[in-house]
């Protein structure tokens, strides 16, 4: 993804990254629930728990 971004800007072809962003949006959004039912295969409970405390796709803050 960043180097898509990186892409965009150094041919300044703006273009390039909307037509880009949701082939990139539709492959993210395909392969993590694959991803994270081979790791959940994996690990278990472990990595339930895991997903319990941390964000899918940015992280999570908490008052702690």
């Amino acid at each position: 993804m960043i180097s898509l971004v990186a892409l965009t800007f150094m041919t300044a072809l703006w273009w390039m990254g909307v037509l880009a962003a949701p082939l990139v949006a539709f492959f993210i959004l395909w392969r993590i629930p694959r991803e994270e039912a081979n790791l959940v295969e994996v690990f278990g409970d472990a990595y339930r728990t895991y997903m319990k405390r941390t964000g899918r796709f940015l992280p999570r803050f908490s008052a702690r």
